[in-house]
């Protein structure tokens, strides 16, 4: 009997059983081949959720990390998510579905797409040898050599992907653009008919523009036209060679139709050509029409790797928001939003500060938060009273602010006498608002003196005004909320007099405000005492505004304006009427003259255009331009 028991429970533990790991394993591998499946088929989000659940069993499952990475590469803003999950994959070296040259691919599209040429180069060197390599693994390799210098050796990795896949046109684009003797090759046997429209259609239009001579260019363009091309930019490249007499009108508005309807305001850089060649054929007009009826989203792609560094969003014409992301790592450098073609509102981070900044109407900020780890400051503008001018510069990839000094817009009205209390001018007097104070009257010790003082909701001290017999006499202003009173202002029988700022408490006023018969203000740009500029405001809404270009307190720009319009402006003396330019950010002194402005003019400076001088100075938000005689 003692045999009958023992014999069951050693055959048990004799045969191996199946260990958690061993058991871990199995169902991850069941969960990961399932979310292959769902993938292949199309059920993305069926087969993350399978694969994130492979991953609780085996956390080392390089397959599954890839997949997720997969997943996520097209999330712009997912960028260094998929860099993660690539970098663990590869490190775990666990492969079965998948493998390490898929898991080095799709990190080097990352990089590539970020612009980090030498890690592409350092993915790839091991795989371009390999039996079998892809061609997308060839072209990110050659075009990583290029954009590193290494022009030759990514001319070789081309010539050799183009032997292996004649069929995929990426790589003939990539060599028709740095192999002068392979453009001319391809050229010949597109002329010769010795290629298919259909399978080169986008080498075709490289060749179209990089063609420098206008009898083969117009050759080019007929094949493409004849196989029903309709890409804008051979339509620019169209408008581009047409000679000024001999221009067909109806052919003219045709193609300006034709760069509309194919997508052409949908690419930033063929935008900017469209605008120089309108403004070049005298087509300004009618391009600015077209444009006014766009409603969509712009691309600055300046490297054609389908990720833009800055997206435009318009309607009816009417820039809306603008996103910057030069590196594209998916996180924004910028995004402002627009109200009524102008800034609204931006936010972002520069150089490790968040940024975050509002108009009342541009220039002018209503407030502008700065922040760093450990440090936030926070400027806030009062409404009607101060704001501050910050002129924004969109240029090719970046986005810088100039902060001006400020400017007063409208007067707040004080607290008169006899809106006070009669408690007021006898014992201290609080008003509280939001549990704390608001107001503080506090009774001075000089006869029938008090002084109010108000408070914002964090209970900081914003202003002090002295009143005397119920009269203010003097004020004490804190602008920025520092506990530090930057404006002094002094009245004169009750009224607001003059007006004081001095920004950085250095006694050296960078900005006052005289109000008599008429209203003028000052400013003192550099703060040596001299004054720099100054404006008087006349009865009949007129302003006259004068400047010392040397700094030194002699006034030699003088500007007349009407309703905030330029009537004229005088240098030393001599009076000349300035014109506005059409669509543009500037103003011509004397007539304007026909040439190619640059597009990011100097705040003060000269620039050469056709051969003429030209100087260039900035005063507040305004940009003037004259031709040096």
């Amino acid at each position: 009997m003692r045999i009958v028991w023992i014999v069951p429970i050693l055959i048990v533990f004799l045969f191996p059983v199946k260990l958690p790991a061993q058991e871990n394993e199995q169902i991850a591998r069941l969960y990961l081949d399932k979310a292959d499946q769902l993938l292949r088929s199309g059920d993305i989000a069926g087969a993350v959720e399978l694969a994130e659940a492979s991953l609780q069993f085996v956390p080392e499952n390089s397959d599954a990390l890839f997949l997720l990475a997969s997943e996520k590469y097209n999330d712009r803003s997912s960028s260094y998510t998929v860099i993660e999950l690539c970098q663990q994959a590869l490190r775990f070296a666990a492969w079965r579905v998948y493998s390490e040259s898929d898991c080095v691919l799709l990190l080097s599209n990352v990089y590539d797409r970020a612009k980090q040429y030498t890690r592409v180069i350092e993915l790839l060197e091991p795989e371009i040898g390999k039996v079998g390599v892809s061609s997308r693994a060839l072209f990110l390799y050659a075009k990583a050599l290029i954009e590193s210098g290494k022009r030759d050796r990514g001319q070789m990795v081309l010539q050799r992907g183009i032997a292996l896949y004649p069929d995929i046109p990426l790589l003939r684009r990539l060599l028709v653009r740095i192999d002068e003797a392979y453009r001319e090759k391809l050229t010949g046997a597109f002329l010769n008919g010795n290629y298919f429209y259909d399978h080169y259609e986008t080498v075709l239009v490289d060749l179209i523009q990089l063609s420098v001579s206008a009898e083969e260019k117009q050759e080019l363009i007929k094949i493409y036209r004849d196989n029903g091309g309709s890409s804008p930019v051979v339509v620019l490249e169209e408008l581009d060679s047409m000679e000024g007499d001999n221009r067909d009108p109806d052919r003219v508005n045709e193609l300006l139709e034709l760069f509309a309807g194919s997508g052409g305001f949908e690419n930033a850089l063929l935008t900017f050509r469209f605008t120089e060649l309108a403004r070049e054929l005298d087509l300004f007009e009618k391009a600015s029409a077209l444009a006014g009826e766009f409603t969509g989203n712009t691309i600055l792609d300046s490297n054609s790797d389908g990720y833009f560094e800055i997206l435009y969003k318009y309607e009816q014409g009417l820039l809306q928001r603008m996103v910057v992301d030069f590196n594209q790592d998916g996180i924004t450098e910028y995004d402002i939003t627009f109200r009524e073609g102008k800034p609204d509102k931006v936010e972002g981070t520069k150089g490790g500060s968040y940024i975050s900044m509002m108009f009342s109407r541009y220039p002018f900020a209503e407030k502008l938060i700065a922040e760093q780890p450990g440090t936030r400051t926070t400027y806030r503008f009062i409404p009607g009273y101060f704001s501050f001018p910050v002129l924004l510069f969109p240029e090719m990839y970046e986005l810088s602010g100039v902060l001006f000094k400020p400017e007063l817009n409208e007067m707040l009205p004080v607290v008169r006498k006899d809106d006070l209390k009669d408690s007021v001018l006898d014992i201290r007097e609080e008003t509280l608002h939001h549990g704390g104070p608001f107001y503080i009257w506090e009774p001075l010790q000089e006869e029938s003196s008090w002084l109010l003082g108000e408070f914002d909701d964090l209970g900081r001290v914003i202003r002090k005004i002295v009143y005397r017999q119920g009269i203010p006499v003097e004020g004490l202003w804190d602008t920025d909320r520092d506990s530090v009173f930057e404006v002094t202002v002094r009245y004169i029988d009750g009224e607001q007099g003059t007006l004081y700022y001095d920004g950085n408490q250095n006694t050296v006023h960078e900005f006052s405000l005289d109000l008599g018969e008429e209203d003028m203000q000052f400013w003192d740009f550099n703060e040596d005492g001299i004054i720099d500029c100054r404006e008087t405001i006349m009865e009949n809404a007129k302003v006259l505004r004068e400047y010392s270009s040397r700094m030194n307190g002699i006034f030699d720009i003088t500007i007349f304006y009407k309703d905030r319009k330029i009537l004229y402006l005088s240098r030393s003396g001599k009076r000349k009427n300035v014109y506005p330019a059409q669509g543009e950010d500037y103003y011509w002194i004397g007539e304007p003259i026909d040439i190619d402005v640059p597009g990011d003019l100097p705040l003060k400076g000269s620039f050469t255009a056709d051969g003429l001088e030209f100087s260039v100075f900035t005063q507040f938000e305004y940009t003037y331009i004259e031709a040096v005689e």
